[in-house]
């Protein structure tokens, strides 16, 4: 979502940290996952965009690309999460680039909410 007024986004987010909210900036690096907001807001997760994760394996960019914005998380405190891990082999690069948490089919299908209010007890 685009944030037209970083600060009072700011204090909202803010008064739901203190009710245990935490928060993720979805898909960085593309599109209006900005800077800015790592700046300005009080963001917690970095979830790297599938079409990262997707060329690990064969570009040497998109390698150093993954390896940037894992060091800019770590630097920040934050968690960096790579969307789109379909397999082992792309979940094993991942790792190699000090990535530690990923998101994908290569962990478990989607399941819908009621699916995992079972499967949760």
């Amino acid at each position: 979502m685009m944030i037209a007024d970083l600060t009072k986004a700011a204090q909202v987010m803010e008064r739901l940290r203190a009710l245990g909210v935490s928060f993720a900036l979805d898909d960085f690096g593309v599109g209006y996952s900005s800077l800015v907001y790592l700046h300005r807001l009080p963001i917690d997760c970095i979830k790297i965009d599938r079409s990262f994760s997707d060329t690990i394996l064969d570009s040497p960019r998109g390698r150093a690309i993954v390896r940037a914005i894992v060091g800019l998380a770590d630097a920040m405190e934050l968690r960096a999460v790579a969307e789109g891990v379909e397999d082992k082999t792309i979940a094993e690069a991942l790792r190699r680039l000090n990535c530690r948490y990923g998101q994908g089919l290569y962990f478990g299908e989607p399941v819908p909410a009621g699916g995992l209010a079972a499967w949760l007890g």
